[in-house]
């Protein structure tokens, strides 16, 4: 009896241990793969939200900025309750760690008017901006207005403060392909989103409800 209550002691111990040193071992890869610290982050994050009188953006300064390193796919899945669709090469990036950045405050959306006119331009106001960075490059990779309707749970996501540290070089903002919606007319269209991509011709894509 004694040496089986000792051989299932030996073996807690030792599955005790190999979590342990997967975990060390997950940090340690997380923090050589992740280029961009939580300042720059931040920075970044504050840079591409300002209002480009064009698609819109912050109006001030946010009230309050969290942020969390995770994988591409878990920041899509936080932002949009569904994870990356495995035909698209995004895909590919799905294990690709990122900078999701939330940030809360007064943010406006400028929707142009329908081609024909018959749908007037107008202004959408919104609580919440999600921009998801490269975490090695600190480059934009989706950039996202929250619905008025929706609200993102960052309760569990850090809150980020900018420190004392010298500020960092800024990288060039690339191309967007925008999608547009029309939130009064058609309702399943709730967000823009911003994604970079190489340039090509802009086009119009219209999101699964």
């Amino acid at each position: 009896m004694k040496k089986n209550n000792l051989r299932l002691l030996l073996t807690m111990v030792l599955i005790v241990l190999i979590a342990v040193s997967f975990s060390s071992r997950a940090e340690t890869t997380k923090a050589q793969t992740i280029a961009i610290s939580g300042d720059a982050a931040l920075e970044l994050a504050l840079s591409y939200s300002m209002d480009d009188g064009l698609m819109g953006g912050r109006l001030t300064l946010p009230e309050k900025v969290y942020g969390e390193v995770m994988t591409y796919d878990e920041a899509v899945q936080f932002v949009s309750n569904r994870p990356i669709d495995p035909n698209t090469k995004k895909y590919e990036m799905r294990n690709k760690l990122v900078w999701l950045i939330v940030l809360e405050g007064k943010f406006v959306e400028y929707v142009p008017s329908s081609p024909d006119g018959a749908i007037p331009a107008t202004e959408i106001l919104h609580n919440q901006m999600a921009i998801i960075l490269d975490g090695k490059t600190g480059e934009i990779m989706r950039e996202i207005l929250v619905s008025p309707q929706r609200k993102l749970p960052v309760t569990n996501l850090p809150v980020l403060q900018k420190s004392n540290s010298a500020a960092s070089e800024l990288p060039t903002r690339n191309p967007i392909l925008t999608e547009i919606p029309y939130p009064t007319l058609v309702p399943s269209l709730n967000e823009i989103i911003k994604e970079v991509v190489t340039p090509i011709p802009t086009e119009i894509v219209t999101p699964t409800p």
